[in-house]
């Protein structure tokens, strides 16, 4: 299921546009008095920003949504996979995005592809475990394995 903007988030995003567009209307006035454009144009140029302004909006109005998932924090509990054997550390996929992860607990190294759990973030790292009963995904095989024992 998709995403939806609030009534909440839609005010707030008209809102904050109330300024450009009135900056706009004042200067495209402004204008017209100097260059003698004609009103119809300068009313048409009104109504095109605030067109751009309504065209624009299911694009960004995440930016302007209270209450959504972010932050470093809200990384705690997520699940993701691991990228390559962190012993102790390595990199981690959560979502989309890749993150420089370390094991939480000091015990066997993690394989790569296994399932992880955030269970804290410090700096820019996260702490992970590996999920119990986890096996590496299919293709995703640990990078011990690939590498050859003299």
């Amino acid at each position: 299921m998709r995403e939806r903007p609030d009534l909440r988030t839609a005010l707030r995003y008209a809102a904050l546009q109330v300024p450009g567009i009135a900056l706009f209307s004042v200067a495209a006035l402004a204008a017209s008095k100097w260059f003698d454009a004609p009103g119809r144009f300068v009313w048409a140029c009104i109504a095109l920003w605030v067109v751009k302004d309504i065209a624009m909006f299911p694009f960004v109005w995440r930016a302007y949504a209270t209450g959504l998932r972010g932050g470093l924090h809200d990384l705690r509990d997520r699940c993701g996979t691991a990228d390559e054997v962190l012993n102790p550390r390595g990199w981690v996929t959560l979502g989309h995005e890749r993150w420089r992860a370390r094991c939480a607990d000091t015990g066997a190294p993690i394989p790569a592809g296994a399932r992880v759990r955030v269970v804290a973030v410090h700096n820019l790292e996260v702490q992970v475990t590996r999920l119990d009963g986890a096996t590496p995904e299919r293709g995703a095989e640990s990078t011990a394995a690939q590498t050859p024992q003299p």
